[in-house]
C-alpha cells in the first residue's frame, strides 16, 4: 500500500480519476468494499481525490474542470454502488463474550469517514440511516462500563471518525 500511496500522493487529478475509474470497473464494488485491502484502496483514492479538487478549487477558482466533473461522477458511482450494503463493510461483530478488538473494524470507519466527506446532503443522510445500528452499537458498547477504559475510548474514537466528518460526536448519541 505505501508504494500506491507515493505515486498518488504525486499524481494528478486526472490519473487518480483514470486509476479509480479502472479500479470500479474491473471489481464489484459492493462485494470487495467487504475486504481490508479494497476499503484501503478505496479510502486513499477518495481522500486523494479530495484534495486535489480542493486544490484545483483553489487555484482556479472554478468547479466546471473535466478533473473535477469526472471525480464527482466516480464518487457518484461509488456511493450508488455502495447504497443499500453500507452496513457490510464492516467485519463480523464479535461473538458473545469473545474481546473486542477496536483495530478489526477501524479501516471501515476511516473509509465512511472519507466517504462522508464527499457526499451530499441526501448521501449523508443515507449513510447514516445505514450504518446507523452499527453506531448505536459501538457508542453503547464503549458506554456500558463492560469494557476497560482505554478500550472504550478506541471504540468511541472509531466511531467518531465517521461522526466528525458529519460535523457529529459520539457524545451526542442518545443510548
Amino acid at each position: 500500500m505505501p508504494p500506491a500511496l507515493a505515486f498518488l500522493s504525486e499524481t494528478s487529478l486526472q490519473i487518480v480519476n483514470g486509476l479509480f475509474a479502472l479500479f470500479m470497473e474491473r471489481n464489484n464494488i459492493a462485494w470487495v468494499a467487504r475486504t481490508r485491502p479494497a476499503l484501503a484502496f478505496l479510502t486513499m483514492f477518495l481522500g486523494r481525490t479530495a484534495t486535489l479538487k480542493q486544490a484545483e478549487l483553489n487555484a482556479f477558482g472554478n468547479t466546471d474542470g473535466q478533473e473535477i466533473y469526472q471525480a464527482t461522477e466516480l464518487y457518484g458511482h461509488l456511493f450508488n454502488s455502495l447504497r443499500g450494503c453500507l452496513a457490510t463493510v464492516f467485519p463480523p461483530s464479535p461473538e458473545l463474550g469473545q474481546p473486542v478488538n477496536p483495530v478489526e473494524d477501524l479501516h471501515a470507519w476511516q473509509f465512511l469517514a472519507t466517504l462522508a466527506v464527499g457526499a451530499s446532503l441526501e448521501q449523508q443522510h443515507t449513510l447514516v440511516a445505514e450504518v446507523r445500528e452499527k453506531v448505536l452499537e459501538k457508542v453503547q458498547l464503549a458506554k456500558s462500563g463492560h469494557l476497560p477504559a482505554d478500550l472504550a475510548a478506541a471504540l468511541t474514537a472509531n466511531v467518531n471518525l465517521f461522526l466528525n466528518a458529519l460535523g457529529l460526536d459520539a457524545s451526542q448519541v442518545a443510548t
